[in-house]
């Protein structure tokens, strides 16, 4: 029989659908929809609730792409003329002090020399205050909520935090929801394949085209930094060779 080695680095990792933004899952039965836009829709009624509140100017949500250390503007609410950073590094800013804080932060622009707003904040009005607070998926801080305003005590007010927090708690639950639903049509998708693997058995000419077959179908659904095939002995299972390694 066959024994797959799959040796790799472990890694927490964003939810598997950031990555596979055309994935095609149809959620409400009438059209077909990718999974990110049934992610952005999400963000921006999110997102939308936060705008009712008074004194709030702009509402977004950074995601942290730990492969290459910024954070990604995901969706934002903002007034004309305001332009943010589609990324930011992750550090040197506000944006990364919330992240490593872990925390709901209120962080004033007068208070936050070395951290200067300018750098999320590209052109348009610089508020004077903004609230903070991590999103956190599967227990780990992946992303920051933020909202905003032009005064400087705009969120003092102990019920502006916790529409922020409960916002930021509802993102995180979307987050694995959209995920749990990726991964069950995954699952589907990855039947559908083995099943017609198996109809290849019957077909391949070769020992070299059937582990050729093998890699493909485990390269889709894993992530892995080498594969490697074995050949065990029927009458011992203590014997075998590799013949072949990806």
């Amino acid at each position: 029989f066959l024994f797959f080695y799959i040796r790799g680095r472990y890694r927490v990792e964003l939810p598997h659908f950031m990555e596979k933004p055309e994935h095609h899952v149809d959620l409400d039965y009438l059209l077909p929809r990718t999974l990110k836009e049934h992610y952005h829709e999400f963000l921006r009624h999110n997102l939308e609730l936060i705008t009712l509140q008074d004194g709030v100017e702009n509402v977004y949500y950074y995601l942290f792409n730990r492969d290459i250390g910024k954070f990604i503007l995901q969706e934002s609410i903002i007034r004309d003329g305001v332009n943010l950073a589609a990324e930011l590094d992750s550090t040197g800013n506000p944006i990364g002090d919330i992240f490593e804080a872990g925390e709901s932060l209120l962080i004033s622009n007068q208070e936050s020399v070395n951290h200067s707003f300018e750098k999320t904040y590209r052109s348009g009005r610089i508020p004077n205050s903004m609230m903070g607070t991590p999103i956190v998926y599967e227990e780990q801080v992946i992303g920051v909520l933020v909202a905003d305003s032009l005064l400087f005590d705009g969120f003092q007010q102990d019920g502006i935090r916790q529409v922020i927090e409960s916002n930021a708690r509802l993102l995180g639950s979307g987050l694995q929801y959209l995920e749990a639903i990726y991964r069950l049509d995954k699952k589907s998708e990855f039947l559908h394949k083995l099943a017609n693997f198996n109809t290849l058995l019957s077909m391949v000419d070769n020992e070299n085209d059937l582990f050729d077959q093998l890699a493909a179908l485990t390269r889709d659904y894993f992530q892995y930094d080498k594969l490697t095939i074995a050949i065990i002995d029927k009458e011992s299972e203590q014997k075998g060779h590799i013949p072949v390694s990806y």
